[in-house]
């Protein structure tokens, strides 16, 4: 048997514009090279579960599972069904998952209209969206020793310049002050780079001791109204705003 063959693998689903940076992160680290794991991909199917590239059948254990699909994309399936298939695999002893990363939203506080919101606070599932992601979250917490789920807030950084320019925009047209919306009327945003998540899931999946967990993630700021403001500055909106607060399991890792 191969060296190559010995190796378990991490196994990345979705290659997306955030997965393309994850994948990259993976290959080049300098602890791939030195560890006994080996990176895979996959797609995953509703019905089928986890359909791997390069390997055809046989028994799979995988040392971290990645998935990184984007909650906002809307798809022949609901989120609440994504692990259906897996759950099949595992049953069926064809694949082992030691732990899990699963690259969730925060839109799983839909519902939550005011107050401080971090890696603490429950979600309540107020949108059809929002409850979905959350039973998608539970039935893979049924599947693996250990999961973390990073709840990531909108997405900036290339490929995702919409959003960016949404806060920029307004931004800038508070400085012109023609910003339409009062303050009264203005819900904060929240942002995070997909950089800053390509670089912490690349080092969480070589943390030699397994951790279970959910982070949420934020660049630390509350764009409100035309102004990008530090939690600290902003965190007096949280009495008529719901505040996301940066709360990262892995930030001292």
């Amino acid at each position: 048997m191969t060296n190559a063959r010995q190796k378990k693998p991490i196994v990345l689903v979705g290659r997306g514009r955030l997965g393309q940076k994850i994948q990259t992160r993976l290959l080049n680290s300098k602890k791939l090279s030195t560890s006994r794991l080996s990176v895979e991909f996959a797609k995953i199917s509703p019905s089928n579960g986890l359909m791997f590239e390069s390997r055809q059948s046989g028994l799979v254990s995988i040392d971290t599972l990645i998935i990184c699909i984007s909650p906002g994309i809307t798809k022949k399936w609901q989120w609440q069904n994504i692990f259906d298939g897996v759950e099949k695999q595992v049953k069926q002893g064809l694949i082992s998952i030691e732990r899990a990363l699963f690259i969730s939203s925060t839109r799983v506080y839909d519902g939550i209209e005011n107050g401080v919101v971090d890696a603490s606070v429950a979600p309540i599932g107020a949108s059809d969206r929002a409850k979905y992601i959350i039973l998608a979250e539970q039935k893979l917490l049924s599947l693996c020793q250990y999961v973390h789920i990073l709840r990531c807030s909108g997405l900036i950084g290339e490929g995702y310049q919409r959003y960016e320019a949404l806060l920029k925009s307004e931004l800038q047209n508070s400085v012109d002050k023609n910003l339409n919306k009062s303050k009264t009327d203005t819900s904060p945003r929240f942002a995070v780079n997909i950089e800053t998540i390509a670089n912490k899931v690349a080092a969480f999946t070589f943390i030699k001791s397994k951790s279970d967990g959910v982070s949420v993630i934020t660049d630390e700021h509350i764009y409100y109204a035309g102004e990008k403001l530090s939690f600290e500055q902003g965190q007096y909106l949280c009495a008529r705003h719901r505040l996301l607060k940066n709360s990262d399991f892995w930030k001292d890792s």
